[in-house]
């Protein structure tokens, strides 16, 4: 198995072509020179900027932040040195990049399953129009997704051989996808936890390699931890950004407003907060907490409908009006989603490898109904979905061609 990438090598690189010309073709023609980022975007493009300066990981403003995890802000930054950031134009063909990884990435994980189930896997993965749309400005998505998809492969080897040495890798993919986003660090108990109890093997040699795999992911974190322990006097894990997710998805306009349902707001916009928008970063975060905490105490009758609105926002069941290409995007991921269904009674027998699919949209998909739904929060498992539609697509190809051979004979 080790040999097949390199004797699949033309192949790879077709599906490497074929990710960065749709890639490509889609910053040019819908996203464009004029490029401005706006939102979170623009946090992480004047973090990255600041790095690039040499003025430290802080706000335009000069202030140090935490508001954002690390990695793609210093990844970001040394795309600025190299290549200025007045067009954002080197830091989007980063992203274009990242999005030809996630295509080979996808065909590693395919890979433990069969080789069509990774041709496929690479060729839909490739030309899915959300993973290009994702990659369309300056977010952590991308780079998150990637770490994600390489964090399966990772756990994957590892269920099959639970040595020190997968056990390490595993360990640091997923503390790098803590890096990337917050709930990054919601996938480790998730993969590590399914090797633990379905691996190859016997149990004290799983239970050492998940340690190794914790103590791992624990080390690639600490010197963010440290560094904001060292600027905030306090304990911040990720980012400062745990108060504005609880309570930006736990307030009385997500609750009362229809639009709203299963979705977050920004907390400046909720009527009862807007004291806590003059605080400081870490001073917000406390009062942000402790509004949503209060609000969950206040409101328990109201939690199953908010978590079946979140469930409903990040599966999609709900009317689709955008245009292109969110349009296509939408159809693209039903047919997916829909195969994916056919492709978990496919691998019915590969149940152990198939876990490993289904405890990372899991770990998404908990994760979305404890805060909020919507797309952003399941995208990072559509590679397991698009392994998953694969693998049915797979299993429908080698039906026909049995039929075709016996009505042959």
């Amino acid at each position: 198995m080790s040999r097949q990438p390199i004797q699949d090598a033309p192949f790879l690189l077709l599906v490497a072509v074929l990710a960065l010309i749709l890639r490509l073709a889609y910053l040019a023609f819908f996203v464009g020179p004029a490029y401005v980022p706006e939102l979170d975007a623009a946090e992480y493009h004047a973090i990255a900027t600041s790095l690039a300066n040499g003025h430290g990981f802080a706000l335009a403003n000069g202030t140090p932040t935490a508001i954002r995890p690390p990695l793609f802000p210093l990844l970001l930054a040394g795309i600025y040195r190299l290549f200025g950031n007045e067009r954002h134009t080197a830091g989007l063909a980063l992203q274009a990049l990242i999005g030809v990884g996630i295509s080979l990435a996808t065909y590693g994980v395919g890979r433990h399953f069969g080789l069509a189930e990774a041709r496929l896997a690479a060729l839909i993965a490739a030309g899915y129009p959300l993973l290009i749309f994702v990659g369309g400005s300056l977010l952590t998505e991308p780079l998150f997704i990637l770490l994600v998809t390489l964090a399966m492969g990772a756990a994957l080897a590892l269920l099959e051989r639970p040595t020190v040495a997968q056990a390490a890798r595993c360990g640091l993919l997923l503390g790098l996808a803590g890096l990337a986003r917050p709930n990054g660090l919601l996938l480790a108990p998730f993969l590590t936890g399914w090797v633990l109890l379905a691996g190859q093997g016997a149990w004290r040699q799983r239970l050492v390699a998940v340690a190794t795999a914790a103590v791992v992911a624990l080390v690639v974190t600490a010197p963010w931890v440290i560094r904001n322990f060292s600027v905030f006097h306090t304990f911040v894990p990720s980012t400062t950004m745990g108060g504005a997710v609880l309570f930006g998805s736990y307030n009385e306009r997500v609750l009362t407003e229809p639009a709203l349902y299963g979705d977050w707001v920004a907390p400046c916009e909720v009527p009862s907060a807007g004291w806590t928008c003059a605080l400081s970063e870490q001073e917000r975060d406390v009062a942000w907490r402790s509004l949503g905490t209060a609000f969950i105490r206040e409101h328990m009758a109201d939690l199953p409908r908010m978590v079946w609105w979140r469930f409903i926002k990040f599966w999609h069941l709900y009317a689709f009006r955008h245009g292109f290409p969110e349009s296509l995007g939408f159809w693209s991921y039903v047919a997916v989603a829909v195969l994916a269904i056919g492709g978990m009674w496919a691998l019915r027998d590969r149940w152990r490898a198939a876990g490993v699919l289904l405890a990372t949209i899991a770990c998404f998909m908990i994760s979305a109904l404890m805060f909020w739904g919507g797309f952003r929060m399941r995208v990072p498992a559509e590679p397991a979905l698009i392994v998953l539609a694969a693998a049915a697509l797979a299993a429908l190809w080698r039906r026909g061609a049995v039929q075709r051979l016996r009505q042959g004979v």
